[in-house]
C-alpha cells in the first residue's frame, strides 16, 4: 500500500514502540533485533519529520520517507494501529480493555492537571512504557515517574509541563497489553 509522506511518520513513530518491546522481548519471540533500533527510528523520524515540516512538497521527502518505511519492522501492525488499512483494529479509548492491541497516548501539556501530574482512568493500574519526546527517551519508573491512582506522576527534577510548547506532543504513553 502507497502512505502519503505524513502516514510514514505516524507509523514510524508507532513502530518506534513496537519495536522497543520486541527488543524487550528478545529472542523469545523469534529473531533478536539490533538493541538501538527504536533509538534509530527515532532520529529518522526526526529528520524526515523536519523536512516534511520545513516543506512538505520536497522532492527528497519520497525517498527519505520510503527509506524510514524500510526500517519499520512493524509498519503493517503500526498502519492497522492507525487504521490506514490492513484490516487491524483500533483500540476505543472509551473502552480500552476490548482487546489486546497496543493502546498508544500522546499528552500535551495541556493535559497535566498539575505541573507534573497527568490523570487519565485509561492507564491507571496499566502496565505502561512512557516516551518522553522533550529528552527524547523512555521514562524510567520509578525514577523519572511514579504511577497513582489517578494516572502518572512525572518525578524529574524541575518538570513542570506549563513550559513546554502546548501544541507539541510531550509524552507518548504505551498501554503494554498481555496477548
Amino acid at each position: 500500500m502507497a502512505y502519503t509522506t505524513e502516514e510514514k511518520i505516524n507509523i514510524a513513530k508507532i513502530c518506534q514502540y513496537l519495536t522497543a518491546s520486541d527488543v524487550r522481548n528478545g529472542s523469545l519471540f523469534g529473531a533478536t533485533l539490533n538493541p538501538i533500533l527504536p533509538e534509530i527510528l527515532y532520529i529518522e523520524r526526526k529528520s524526515v519529520e523536519w523536512a516534511f515540516d520545513k516543506n512538505p512538497a520536497d522532492s527528497t521527502l519520497f525517498g527519505t520517507s520510503n527509506y524510514l518505511l524500510s526500517l519499520c519492522n512493524n509498519a503493517k501492525k503500526a498502519a492497522q494501529i492507525l487504521n490506514l488499512g490492513g484490516g487491524g483494529v483500533v483500540v476505543d479509548p472509551n473502552n480500552p480493555n476490548n482487546d489486546n492491541a497496543p493502546y498508544l497516548i500522546p499528552v500535551y501539556p495541556g493535559d497535566f492537571a498539575t505541573a507534573t501530574a497527568y490523570n487519565n482512568p485509561y492507564i491507571a493500574g496499566e502496565n505502561l512504557q512512557i516516551f518522553a519526546n522533550f529528552i527524547p527517551k523512555y521514562l524510567d519508573n520509578p525514577d523519572e515517574y511514579v504511577t497513582t491512582v489517578d494516572g502518572i506522576n512525572i518525578t524529574i527534577d524541575g518538570f513542570d509541563a506549563a513550559v513546554f510548547d502546548p501544541n507539541k506532543v510531550l509524552l507518548n504513553i504505551y498501554i503494554v497489553k498481555n496477548v
